[in-house]
């Protein structure tokens, strides 16, 4: 699967019809993707079902297009829970340190599957599934050796005793499911491997009379953006079949026995990829027989994880055959008054002069969530879909933000 470009005919037309800066979604390639791994999981452990992460992407008509196919939501705080139940969604996966009392509650009520990340939201949770006369079933989050370790319990020699401890103290309370999430931009799917093999130990001595009910594998497989500090251009999109083996195979006795739902929280893979941003350059600062700086009307304000990432781009090819072979070192600017808004450096690129386009891309993760309308407003976004493009979010105006202010 090839990540999203776009071609001189496509950048004319939403220049024409939709301005820059905007970003652009390719629902239709984030759909495949989806279904890519759904199958990849199926195919090797039928119960397996992929939760849609909310924080990643909470693009409205992205997340109802892909819960039409099937994905269950997954969120992470109160803003995302009320997102999902305008989208009408039946079950949802409710993960993160900070859930409030409500969403608690509805989530009892509604059968949701809910993750325990620390443990005072025990005692929160027994308490309002006492109010409602419940017995909750709760799933644990697990903090393995490998990658991230804020979150959730310790996996070691002490954790079931203290579980157990917990569970006896807590009697509205049912501990029936795991929870892990190791990290994120993972490109070593041995990773995901140790991980799992770590996992299958830990849950050899699962200390319950009654079998595990769900297990969330988290998500972490990586998109096609490098680090500054790498030097490809552009990886390939990451393959799901050894994603799928990564984590199945060192599982599999425990799935064997317990029969457990499966369930993947695909973040950045699913739409990291699929997502771009369209510019403009507004002006030439330097430019030479070998060096260009250029200044672009889209700044880390619309790119925030450029600070992190040198996202691969694509831009006009100019007019004839020299300017299409030649390349120049090209630094690009954003339009913010900030020393730090730079977009690429000593990147080659063709000659390129005021109006020119260029296509940020590997964007689709994480970018919509973060982006902030610092002396800029936030850029619309389109979405293409049957090989059309729709807005799926206006350009963001001054009277979007005038009807929040308070004079």
């Amino acid at each position: 699967m090839k990540s999203l470009s776009i071609t001189e005919q496509e950048a004319q037309i939403l220049i024409k019809d939709f301005k820059t800066p905007v970003y652009v979604f390719d629902i239709d390639r984030i759909s495949d993707r989806y279904t890519d791994i759904q199958q990849a999981f199926k195919n090797r452990y039928m119960a397996s079902e992929v939760s849609l992460s909310y924080k990643t992407c909470p693009l409205m008509g992205v997340l109802q297009h892909l819960q039409y196919l099937g994905a269950i939501p997954e969120v992470v705080s109160e803003f995302e829970f009320d997102m999902a139940n305008t989208l009408g969604s039946q079950r949802k996966v409710i993960n993160g340190p900070n859930k409030t009392d409500r969403v608690l509650q509805q989530a009892i009520l509604n059968h949701d599957i809910i993750n325990i990340d620390h443990q005072e939201e025990f005692g929160r949770i027994n308490t309002l599934a006492q109010s409602v006369n419940k017995k909750v079933e709760v799933g644990v989050r697990l903090s393995l050796d490998q990658g991230w370790n804020r979150f959730g319990f310790a996996c070691d020699t002490h954790v079931w005793k203290q579980l157990v401890q917990v569970q006896s103290a807590h009697q509205h309370i049912k501990i029936v499911g795991i929870h892990v999430h190791i990290g994120t931009a993972i490109r070593d799917v041995k990773t995901f491997y140790q991980a799992a093999d770590q996992l299958q130990n830990a849950l050899k001595e699962w200390p319950f009379e009654w079998a595990i009910q769900w297990l969330d594998l988290g998500g972490g497989l990586a998109g096609i953006s490098p680090k500054w500090e790498q030097a490809e251009i552009e990886y390939p999109v990451p393959d799901v079949e050894d994603y799928a083996n990564a984590w199945i195979q060192p599982l599999q006795s425990i799935l064997d026995i317990h029969q457990p739902l499966l369930i993947m929280e695909p973040g950045r893979t699913l739409f990291e990829p699929f997502g771009g941003l369209l510019s403009q350059v507004v002006t030439c600062r330097e430019q030479n027989s070998t060096t260009q700086s250029l200044v672009l009307n889209a700044g880390i304000n619309a790119v925030p994880t450029a600070r992190v990432y040198r996202h691969p781009l694509q831009c006009a090819q100019g007019s004839n055959e020299v300017e299409q072979v030649a390349s120049k070192q090209t630094t690009l600017y954003g339009p913010l008054c900030m020393q730090s808004d730079t977009l690429a450096t000593d990147t080659p690129l063709p000659t390129l002069n005021k109006g020119d386009w260029v296509f940020v891309k590997g964007i689709g993760a994480y970018n919509q969530s973060r982006s902030v309308p610092f002396i800029q407003p936030r850029p619309g976004v389109v979405g293409k879909l049957n090989g059309e493009f729709m807005w799926l979010r206006q350009h963001e105006t001054l009277g979007d933000h005038l009807q929040l202010e308070c004079w």
